[in-house]
């Protein structure tokens, strides 16, 4: 036994990876988790990212580590384990088995990388300073060889050492992208990203569930046939209820090819999409059980998370009816403020296993926002990286696709398509303008369910013209509701005060500056039908379930447009009208100018030119020709797309080159504005106090409190605005949580009815 080994036995009873683990046992436990979970069918792959699970933690056998992982507080960077182990890895893959060495060095990053994120790879992790040498050397020095023999493998410690400077000079042609070229030539399809996330983010999940010793989901049963009895059974009230059943009916009698993967679900808005896409994401399920034995989870994608609290709760009232489990393995909802809990036999599991679980999107139906899937394709971070293998065997429902900026269409579409192949995936996509972003797609519906519809009249009148001009000259009938849709906070709140000095009571305003706490109350008043005036900006658009007789909207991108009109006599009671305005401010600069994109704009500008009014019929055929019109006058999309493409087949997460990097891919491009905490009321005002007393443990070093803090932080976004303003006219950020704030005393004095007050707003 070596000096090394009689000092163990002497100090450890075993050699741990986590407090309350041993090393041994959890490097072949991820090994384990990865061999049966590893989402691409190619062996060879598997067989590295078996390995790269083996050693990933192997480095945490130094006496380094092991004493601070007892609770001694050693703060050196020999304690550290991923740049040690990702060298044994390395040494092991190239020396012992003489494999690869594109895929050994990637192995290397994956190792590496597993608890921070890779930058530029063919930039910057190829590089090995004299320093890392060093402190390589005297890690190795303390390892504990045994370790080896324990996960039945063969290293010899004095010769990795010797050959440090080898390995060294082995990732030369990975110290910067020109070498790179040279040695592995260019490369033209996003093979080598597909098989590094594959195997990065597998070991990520593992490691995690592991960590944690999170037991294998079993996934609950749905019964397609016993889930379409139960919408078939809902009482058809209006005209418009016969023609959602018969989209349904004819979506549901389409053939389900598994040999094809991106199908589409193209209806007008109110005609029941939600239903009819779950139901045919069910089918394929069923036929895909039969077919392979594979059971294929559901990824339901939605744009906005307010539409998903919504979903999630029809989906999941309706999954409880026909099956005896309301557990999380049957449903989850996953988004940046949701909270981590994971219910089984009605208890929730630990914080740590919970959120593992859900950030892992361990469910038969998992609910969630398109940032995060559009991110789990296209990480930024770790947390992002990890559910990229979670694509596998699913069925992706993509809702409102159309809310995917126009400069990602093609790459999104490309690399969609070659991830269904890879990670086996089928995507069901559903929208009321159908973009041309997957051009060969299986089309469920059709244009049959467009014709006919007469559930409103558009007005145009494209006249520049101010707010108050606008309303000056506007009339109203008694007895119509009117919602009125405009560009920016700063012109809703102007039109909300000039119309409440026109009417006489039942008004109310919806926009980002007033809490979601208050939101949530006003929609729910709105659909109990005590609102004849409602003003808003963009966050009732899409999917938000609400109905007026008169519609106006200001001018916007002809998508934006026709969510609008969806609004407008949705169920078909009565015929209404939809009215297109452009309203500029005191300056003549138009509202939309702030917000849009000037390639949709004068598009759409174009289709409607000249046009003063419109059936709904004809306004929705405008649709094709408007996403033509889109598609041939993006040019400057085409160089994007060619730094884009190059970023993900060169692995470029991210780097400080001025080069397009992974990162640089937002799905929200705009997040503009400034985070403000409103204390409307006392549950607010305690909410916030609680959260500063969460803070100050966190900042004391209290780790369990973090988990009160993403308890606590659902609660707390409920009384924040996001809003673009000037930073002098709002009091200075809390001290003790660096956050702005609003107090309760101040109240008044910065935020009303319409949310935050002039002069504070920018737009």
């Amino acid at each position: 036994m070596s000096s090394q080994s009689e000092k163990r036995e002497k100090t450890f009873t075993c050699l741990l990876s986590h407090p309350d683990k041993c090393l041994t046992s959890h490097l072949q436990s991820v090994a384990e988790i990865v061999k049966n979970t590893f989402p691409i069918n190619d062996e060879t792959l598997k067989k590295f990212a078996v390995y790269v699970a083996q050693f990933h933690d192997v480095g945490k056998a130094t006496q380094f580590f092991q004493h601070y992982i007892r609770g001694e507080k050693i703060f050196s960077q020999e304690k550290n384990h991923s740049l040690l182990s990702a060298i044994i890895l390395f040494y092991f893959l190239r020396y012992n088995m003489d494999e690869n060495s594109l895929l050994s060095f990637l192995s290397y990053v994956a190792v590496k990388k597993h608890h921070s994120f890779p930058e530029d790879i063919f930039e910057d992790e190829g590089v090995l300073t004299d320093f890392d040498i060093d402190l390589l050397k005297k890690q190795l020095d303390s390892l504990e060889s045994s370790i080896f023999s324990e996960i039945e493998v063969k290293i010899d410690i004095n010769s990795l050492k010797m050959n440090l400077e080898n390995i060294k000079e082995n990732f030369k042609p990975f110290r910067s992208l020109s070498r790179f070229k040279r040695k592995f030539g260019e490369i033209n399809d996003y093979s080598l990203y597909i098989a590094f996330l594959a195997i990065y983010s597998t070991l990520l999940f593992a490691d995690r569930k592991d960590a944690v010793s999170a037991l294998d989901v079993k996934y609950p049963d749905i019964s397609y046939s016993n889930f379409k009895r139960l919408i078939d059974s809902i009482p058809t009230e209006y005209s418009i209820d016969k023609l959602r059943q018969k989209a349904k009916d004819a979506v549901l009698s389409k053939v389900f090819d598994p040999s094809k993967r991106v199908y589409s679900i193209n209806l007008p808005t109110g005609l029941g999409k939600t239903y009819t896409g779950f139901l045919y994401a069910l089918k394929m399920r069923e036929t895909l059980k039969k077919q392979t034995g594979k059971n294929f989870r559901i990824i339901y994608a939605l744009p906005f998370i307010s539409i998903i609290d919504q979903n999630f709760e029809i989906i999941k009232e309706k999954l409880q009816q026909i099956t005896d489990s309301c557990d999380s393995s049957l449903i989850i909802k996953h988004h940046h403020l949701s909270e981590p809990e994971y219910r089984k036999d009605g208890e929730s599991l630990p914080f740590d296993t919970g959120k593992v679980l859900t950030e892992g999107w361990e469910s038969e139906v998992v609910v969630t926002t398109m940032v995060q899937l559009f991110n789990a394709i296209f990480p930024k971070n770790r947390s992002q990286a990890l559910r990229f293998s979670r694509l596998h065997n699913t069925i992706i429902i993509l809702d409102e696709i159309q809310t995917i900026p126009v400069k990602y269409w093609e790459i999104f579409s490309e690399i969609v398509e070659n991830l269904a192949e890879s990670l086996d995936f089928y995507v069901l996509f559903m929208t009321a303008t159908k973009p041309v972003i997957f051009p060969e797609c299986i089309e469920l519906a059709g244009k049959e369910f467009f014709k006919g519809l007469n559930r409103y009249k558009i007005d145009i009148d494209l006249e520049k013209k101010t707010i108050g001009e606008f309303i000056s000259k506007f009339k109203l009938e008694e007895d119509k509701t009117y919602l009125f849709i405009l560009n920016t906070i700063k012109s809703s709140q102007e039109f909300y005060e000039k119309l409440r000095e026109k009417v006489n009571g039942g008004i109310e305003y919806i926009s980002a500056s007033i809490t979601p706490f208050e939101r949530k109350q006003r929609l729910a008043k709105i659909k109990e039908g005590k609102v004849k005036y409602l003003v808003s900006t963009q966050v009732v658009e899409a999917g938000v379930d609400i109905d007026f007789d008169v519609v106006v909207r200001d001018f916007a991108p002809f998508d934006a447009l026709n969510q609008s009109a969806g609004r407008c006599n949705r169920n078909g009671k009565k015929s209404g009208t939809f009215k297109i305005i452009r309203l500029a401010d005191e300056k003549g600069k138009l509202y939309w100018s702030y917000i849009y994109d000037s390639i949709l704009s004068s598009c759409t500008y174009e289709i409607l030119k000249g046009v003063n009014s419109l059936t709904e019929e004809q306004f929705i055929s405008l649709t094709e020709k408007y996403f033509k019109l889109v598609k041939d006058k993006a040019v400057d999309n085409v160089k994007e797309l060619a730094l884009f493409s190059e970023a993900l087949k060169y692995l470029r997460f991210s780097g400080k080159n001025g080069k397009r990097f992974i990162k640089d891919m937002n799905l929200i491009e705009n997040d503009y504005g400034i985070e403000v905490f409103v204390q409307i009321n006392e549950n607010a005002v305690n909410v916030w106090n609680k959260m500063i007393d969460i803070v100050k443990k966190l900042k004391s070093g209290e780790r369990s409190a973090f988990k009160d803090y993403m308890r606590l932080k659902p609660r707390f976004y409920e009384f924040v605005i996001r809003v673009n303003v000037k930073e002098k006219f709002l009091p200075p950020p809390s001290e003790e949580l660096a956050f702005y704030y609003i107090p309760f005393n101040d109240k008044d004095i910065y935020y009303g009815k319409t949310g935050l007050k002039e002069p504070n707003l920018i737009w």
